[in-house]
């Protein structure tokens, strides 16, 4: 298992420079699949997928984009699947305002230089 997602992950690196191979400028674009953000959510998420081939095959599968960048981080952030729920963005913006709250209220010397507008 861990021989294969490595082996998958090389194919991505390869993509990636691959995309943008005679282009001018593109170095950071070329090594994207190197950042460590990348590196250990790939592992990760191939650890997490690995009772489930078929989503796997599909996290494998970005090393197949051919003829464009295999990371394009606003294509894949646009992604949804159906059982996304709708309320997940909410979620995320209470749990800001609420770790803001709390932020203001332990250290109140810095908590006044915070946008106040985003609590409540």
């Amino acid at each position: 298992m861990l021989r294969k997602a490595g082996e998958e992950f090389a194919k991505l690196i390869l993509a990636q420079r691959k995309a943008f191979e005679g282009k001018k400028g593109t170095a950071d674009y070329k090594e994207k699949a190197l950042n460590i953000a990348i590196v250990s959510a790939w592992a990760y998420t191939a650890g997490l997928l690995s009772d489930n081939p078929i989503r796997l095959d599909r996290h494998y599968g970005l090393s197949e984009k051919t003829g464009r960048d295999p990371l394009n981080s606003s294509a894949l952030a646009k992604g949804s699947h159906k059982t996304d729920p709708l309320t997940l963005r909410a979620l995320i913006e209470i749990i800001d305002i609420a770790y803001m709250r709390i932020y203001k209220r332990h250290f109140p010397a810095k908590g006044k230089d915070l946008n106040s507008s985003l609590t409540f």
